[in-house]
């Protein structure tokens, strides 16, 4: 006989059998038995398994034998013969080994040995039952390896100390007892010895312990009582229930049986920290069967239960059964926390839900007094004190029914609130109350509560509000009414009166949104709800249920106000048997005002919005139906909108649900498009380049019914459109610069059919072009809804022809013009993972432009091929604007494109000729050379070699002024980016970058005709830099050597020529090192200025050669002589090194450029006749290297004097000047110090 699973279940309690008298059978069985498991769900799904035995009856004996059965972790094996005839005569042995898991990697064993003694015939069967539990001393550690002496083993006969202490460390159990099976006290004796038994070893569902102790079970004397029983027990490893543990550590415990009564008499536990102590009694003739009283002295419950609170508890728990009933009990519950910390170190884990709640609410006190009878709860006392909040009150209950009665009140920081009335299917009455005093208090409180510490966002900070409210009836009625009941019922049907009123409500600004406030914010509800199915009362004659709600919303820069009234009713349509309720909206009124535009947004209703819900119990059909109505949009500056909507209908029956909706917009007009598209905050069409008096109508439906269906259509109604013509020729006004499209078709459908999804854009003008774009696929409904998957089949066309115009504009960006004519036609096939495309993309006549950039690059070619999974770009020219120094240059590029799957490969050759990159006044720059851009496998790989043909950069005089970081800007109502307008809006975070890894090594070469103005620099830049860009870093990397040619720097009316100027790149593109030396000319002592450092922390100081004084450098460089001890020269001096030292230009510089002069400077003059200094002003101007002129008036004379100077050497120098004086000087100079 064998079976691999054998399950054995309890269907009921049977009526007590007759004791045995005999078991006997007709026939000789002999079998073997062969079981994979035996499971007993019943028994908390004990598990037998490996069940190997034997089977024998030969007329008189049974035998049973087995040699394997596994329970737990143990290994049994033992024999039962059993007589077949009275008195039934029994004996049976057991053997079994349990591996403990100690001693790893060879774990220690127990031995278990029992046997069984008796008969079982007759009321007055009796058997023996004797158990020893023992560790198998062979497989102590120490009985492995027992060295006695130099490696010697124990003598036989003698148990070495090591295995004594182990044997007596390990589990060990004797177990004696007397069982009558037939009799009412089936164990009246027993005794068990116990040492370190941890019963999860013995029995699978039974918790980790380590029991040590006694169990003493005998009858009485012949005088009460009739039978006693006394546990010591003690549990040194007690832990949570959760934690297969038992939380007992000690266990003292009497049981009495007097006659008929048990009695629990004391019993005394250590648990969780504290104690436990119980009495009891239970007697199946008192009037009162049972009662029982725990007493709680500091017990933690998180000893108990993992996931309770650590706190420990004092308190009172009794119980009793009222009037002889079993499911009738009276309790009272008295509970408080002790003071001081819980005892261990459990309460430092992350602490459950439960401890989190006890945490944050921190009981005070816990009080009940109650009953729980015939299914209903009832509470005559409830008290729950808290750290900040009250609960107090009565309560009754009955679950089964869903009736109750209540009288409560709660007081938290920040609100009141009472609840005092009753409710039944039948009847009712009640009314509620809260006061909501201050909101951020309440929010404080809130926020320490678990799941609602993450969520403080969501929390007033400020605020007062009340919401109050009455009952009456029963809420019978209405079930009744919606199950289709149409029966009248004896109860009242149910009626609300409640009112909301919130003066004020603030919520605070965080990252995702910005501060949000509501103001007078109302709400009204009042009427009976549906009391009877079939009763017809007119919805407009006498409306049962009102809703009224107003208020305003103010959220940073945007405002809301919203106006809604309401009412609802029976149909007049109700017909018996079913249920038909209808509302309908009256009145919609929501004004929206964003400060950074001046119009706002308003919505009205244009009918009253008519709801009906209906519901048919005997089909099981619940149908949601709105009648067709219309709304009207309205903004300043256009037209009103008018939103009409058609019939929709929601239905549900037996588990299928379908549904229906539709309707449409009309006249369109371009102004609506852009400003809704101002409102999305995204461009608007007038910065397109688009205008004109097109009217558009969009019409939507769709249906689940059962499958989903949608179709989206929007088309031309009438007018056409305005398209910016950029090649209409200079001087054009910008009103004239605009073609007419000659519009015909203008249509773009999305539909749905069942996962089908198809869309087609369809534009046919008369001089902007036409277009057929087409493209289909399959949606697959997934376990997240509708979507794609990696296999979903494409299918698509494009057919384009598009002259050029300035539409194209819209592809650019900020600032810049595109324009060109198009020619595509392609088609698209195969998958999602892998799209095949087929066709050619012409372009011509490219240009694009921007102004503020000084770039212009124009007639341009395209010409791409698509075939499969690839693009190759066959022709791509550009060529830059013409100017005075030739034709533009050019530019072309060749390369292909790449893609399978998620993979994308590139590659692009590009080449430049003289190509006129910037034609700016201040910013010109003409380009050779190559570059190579390669991507394969995300990496993206750019090298080539650049050669600057020709450049001019003039810097500017100052840096360009740039508002501060406290300064926002608003654009118009018409602009774009309006979300930088509302300071209150929180940034939009940068979106992670998808850019791939990127390797670059790019030469550049300035050229011999690379010029840098402007500061008073003027000079030529020679050199080549090596930049760099390796993957994984974000600063390219520049290496190299700069250095001038020719170069000249003015400073105070003086022309330095830059004899030394190395600019030197070793890594970071915005601080290489400097190595100028600008020396002022034609001077017997060489005098200048030696900038060395960085860029970013440079070392200036004066240069002189031979060395001198800084006071004398500066004398030289200023003057060109040594200074004399005048208060003019003196002033002009100290004027120049603030400048210097300050960093900046002088006054006399700044006046000098603006009247176009080289000097304007003062100056100390000696009168020859008197001998007396004065001063003088001083008007230069160099024409060229060698030549210089200068026009010079004494402040306190009548006339000047004219000088021209002409520098024949370094020491020669001729002077001819006219004036007060004409004369010509021939200036021969010899430094001397």
């Amino acid at each position: 006989l064998s079976a691999e699973r054998l399950e054995l279940r309890d269907h009921g309690k049977a009526p007590p059998s007759p004791p045995l008298t005999e078991l006997t059978l007709p026939l000789t069985i002999d079998t073997p038995l062969q079981l994979g498991q035996i499971q007993l769900p019943d028994q908390g799904g004990l598990v037998l398994s490996h069940i190997d035995g034997h089977y024998h009856y030969d007329g008189e004996q049974h035998h049973l034998q087995w040699s394997e059965l596994a329970v737990a972790a143990g290994h049994y094996s033992g024999q039962i013969s059993l007589q077949g005839a009275a008195p039934m005569a029994l004996q049976a042995q057991l053997e079994g080994e349990i591996p403990t898991g100690l001693g790893a990697p060879a774990p220690a064993q127990l031995l278990a040995r029992a046997g069984l003694q008796g008969t079982l015939s007759g009321p007055a069967a009796e058997i023996a039952l004797e158990a020893v539990l023992d560790p198998d001393e062979a497989t102590l550690p120490s009985a492995r390896t027992a060295p006695t002496g130099k490696g010697r083993s124990t003598p036989p006969g003698q148990v070495p100390s090591q295995v004594q202490a182990q044997r007596q460390a390990q589990m060990q159990a004797q177990v004696q007892a007397r069982l009558r099976p037939w009799a009412e006290q089936v164990l009246p004796e027993a005794q068990a010895h116990l040492q370190g038994i941890d019963l999860s070893l013995l029995w699978p569902q039974a918790p980790a312990t380590a029991l040590s102790g006694t169990i003493d079970i005998h009858p009485g004397d012949g005088q009460a009582p009739a039978w006693q029983a006394r546990l010591d027990l003690r549990n040194p490893q007690a832990g949570p229930w959760d934690q297969q543990r038992l939380p007992i550590e000690q266990l003292s415990a009497r049981l009495q049986q007097q006659g008929r009564a048990w009695v629990i008499d004391p019993v005394e536990a250590r648990l969780g920290g504290g104690t436990l102590r119980l009495k009891g009694r239970w007697d199946a003739g008192s009037p009162s069967p049972w009662l029982a009283e725990a007493t709680l002295q500091g017990v933690s419950p998180q000893s108990l239960h993992g996931a309770a609170p650590p706190a420990p508890l004092n308190g009172h728990l009794a119980l009793r059964a009222l009037g002889g009933q079993t499911d009738a009990l009276g309790f009272e519950l008295d509970l408080s926390p002790q003071a001081g910390k819980p005892p261990g170190t459990r309460a430092q884990r992350p602490q459950a839900p439960a401890q989190a709640l006890w945490s944050a609410l921190q009981l005070r006190l816990a009080r009940a007094q109650g009953r729980w009878q015939g299914g209903q709860l009832q509470l005559d006392q409830l008290r729950l004190e808290l750290a900040e909040a009250r609960l107090e009150g009565s309560l009754q209950w009955q679950p089964t029914q869903h009736q109750g009665r209540a009288d409560l009140k709660l007081q938290t920081p920040g609100l009141n609130a009472t609840l005092q009335g009753h409710l039944s299917a039948d009847q009712g009455q009640g009314q509620w109350q809260a006061q909501l005093g201050d909101a951020g208090a309440l929010g404080r409180w809130l926020a320490r509560l678990p799941g609602l510490s993450t969520q403080t966002a969501l929390l007033p900070q400020q605020g007062q509000g009340q919401f109050d409210g009455q009952w009456q009836g029963g809420w019978g009625a209405m079930v009744a009414a919606w199950q289709g009941q149409t029966a009248p019922r004896q109860g009242q049907p149910l009626s609300l009166n409640t009112r909301l009123d919130l003066p004020r409500l603030d919520w605070s600004a965080t990252a995702q949104r910005p501060a949000l406030s509501l103001r007078q914010l109302q709400l009204k509800l009042s009427g009976t709800l549906p009391g009877q199915a079939g009763a017809v009362r007119p919805l407009a004659a006498d409306p049962p249920i009102e809703l009224s709600l107003s208020g305003e919303a103010r959220q940073g820069a945007r405002q809301a106000r919203l106006q809604a009234s309401a009412h609802a009713g029976p149909s007049a349509n109700n017909s018996p048997g079913s249920f038909n309720w209808g509302a309908r909206l009256d009145e919609l009124s929501l004004d929206l005002q964003d400060s950074a535009t001046a119009a706002p947004w308003g919505l009205r209703l244009g009918t009253p919005a008519a709801l009906n819900l209906s519901r048919q119990p005997k089909t099981d059909l619940t149908e949601l139906t709105l009648a067709p109505g219309e709304a009207r949009l309205t903004h300043a500056g256009v037209p009103e909108l008018a939103l009409r909507w058609q019939s929709s209908r929601w239905a549900q029956q037996k588990g299928q649900t379908r549904w229906q909706t539709g309707g449409q917009v009309q006249d369109l007009s371009l102004p609506w498009v852009e400003q809704l598209m101002a409102l999305a905050q995204g461009a608007s069409s007038a910065s397109l380049g688009i205008s004109g008096d097109l009217l558009l109508n969009a019409d939507w439906s769709a249906s689940a019914d059962p499958g989903l269906k949608a179709r989206l259509r929007l088309s031309r109604q009438r007018g056409d459109l305005r398209l910016q013509a950029d090649d209409l020729p200079q001087g054009v006004q910008a009103t004239e610069a605009q073609r007419s499209a000659g519009a015909r078709v203008a249509e773009a459908t999305i539909s749905l059919d069942e996962g089908a999804l198809q869309a087609a854009v369809t534009w046919n003008s008369e001089r902007a072009g036409q277009l057929q774009a087409r493209f289909s696929t399959r949606l697959d409904n997934g376990a997240q809804g509708l979507g794609w998957t990696p296999d979903t089949p494409l299918s698509g066309s494009l057919d384009a022809q598009l002259p050029k115009l300035g539409v194209w504009s819209v592809l650019a960006p900020p600032g810049w013009r595109m324009r060109g004519t198009l020619d595509a036609r392609a088609t698209l096939q195969g998958t999602l993972r892998q799209p095949e495309w087929q066709g050619e993309v012409r372009a011509s006549d490219l240009a694009l432009r921007s102004v503020v950039e000084g770039v212009e690059l124009r007639d341009g070619k395209l010409r791409a091929v698509l075939s499969g999974h690839q693009i190759d770009i066959t022709e791509f020219t550009l060529r830059g604007a013409p100017g005075a120094g030739g034709d533009g240059g050019s530019l072309s590029a060749q390369g292909s494109a790449h893609w399978s799957g998620q993979q994308l490969q590139l590659q692009l050759q590009t080449r430049a000729n003289r190509l006129r990159v910037s034609s700016r006044a201040d910013r010109r720059l003409a380009l050779s050379g190559e570059l190579n851009t390669r991507l394969e496998q995300g990496q993206l790989k750019v090298s080539g070699d650049l050669k600057a043909d020709q450049a001019l950069f003039i810097l500017p005089d100052e840096t360009a002024p740039s508002l501060g970081a406290d300064v926002l800007v608003q654009p118009g109502s018409h602009g774009a980016g309006r979300a930088a307008a509302d300071p209150t809006r929180p940034a939009a975070s940068a979106p992670p970058s998808a850019l791939p890894a990127a390797d670059v090594q790019v030469k550049l070469d300035l050229g011999s005709d690379f010029r840098v103005r402007g500061r008073g620099l003027d000079t030529r830049l020679r050199g080549v830099l090596q930049l760099r860009l390796t993957p994984g870093s974000t600063e390219p990397q520049i290496t190299g050597e700069l250095r001038t040619d020719q170069g000249t720097y003015k400073a105070y009316g003086q022309q330095l020529n830059i004899e030394t100027g190395v600019l030197r790149f070793s890594g970071a593109y915005d601080n290489p090192a400097l190595d100028i030396l600008a020396i002022r000319p034609n001077l017997s002592t060489r005098v200048g200025v030696q900038i060395s450092g960085t860029v970013l922390s440079p070392r200036v100081r004066l240069y002189s050669e031979p060395e001198m004084a800084d006071a004398d450098k500066l004398a030289w460089l200023v003057l060109g002589r040594a200074a004399a001890n005048g208060a003019a020269e003196s002033a002009l001096l100290q004027q120049a090194a603030l400048a210097l030292l300050g960093g900046g230009r002088g006054l006399s510089d700044s006046l000098a450029q603006s009247l176009g002069l080289d000097e304007v400077s003062f100056s100390g003059v000696k009168n020859t006749d008197t001998g007396v200094t004065s001063a003088a002003l001083t008007l230069g101007k160099r024409l060229s290297k060698d030549f210089y002129v200068s026009y010079e008036r004494s402040l306190a004379g009548t006339m000047g004097t004219f000088y021209i100077f002409y520098d024949l050497s370094r020491r020669f120098t001729l002077r001819a000047q006219t004036g007060e004086k004409s004369a010509v000087d021939l200036i021969f100079t010899l430094s001397y110090d």
